[in-house]
């Protein structure tokens, strides 16, 4: 008998090293006039997201390597999520910087193609929450929605990106 492979969830494509980011409290995002105080690239963020985000506060951090991954199959938050191992949630103000930095065309793995990246936060109570940011071309800005890790959905199809603060 012929026994078959198990195929990984998810396939390595890059690595980032993003800097140092001050101590830092997430505004309301509740509304959308608050937005630009999240981040000016952002133009939407889901309700879900305000919920979770608002008023976090999380101290200074370090630099740190991110590892991107690409998804291989359909799957739930949690499934991701327990598929990475070692790997770490990416901090607010990391992810916040990413998104500001690939609009200052310092290209650092992000999809722009209309794809979601999927990332793995922290909010204000320290419970994990699958974040996705997805970049629309006619506003130039970021779309950003929150999901629980009990979404029961498998709601990342095959080829989004998922990014990661490595062990």
């Amino acid at each position: 008998m012929e026994l078959l492979q198990r195929k990984s969830l998810i396939s390595p494509i890059g690595h980032l090293s993003v800097r140092a980011q001050p101590s830092f409290i997430v505004p309301d995002c509740t509304s959308e006039p608050t937005l630009p105080l999240l981040s000016p690239k952002i133009y939407y963020a889901d309700a879900e997201f305000g919920e979770w985000f608002s008023g976090k506060v999380e101290g200074p951090v370090g630099e740190a390597e991110l590892s991107i991954y690409r998804l291989n199959s359909p799957a739930s938050p949690k499934r991701v999520f327990e598929e990475v191992g070692s790997r770490r949630p990416v901090a607010v103000s990391h992810f916040l910087f990413l998104l500001d930095d690939e609009l200052l065309g310092k290209s650092n793995g992000l999809l722009r193609s209309g794809f979601p990246n999927i990332f793995h936060l922290a909010d204000g109570g320290g419970v994990i929450r699958c974040v996705e940011s997805r970049w629309h071309e006619d506003a130039p800005r970021w779309n950003v929605r929150a999901f629980s890790m009990d979404y029961p959905v498998e709601c990342f199809p095959k080829g989004y990106v998922i990014t990661y603060k490595n062990g």
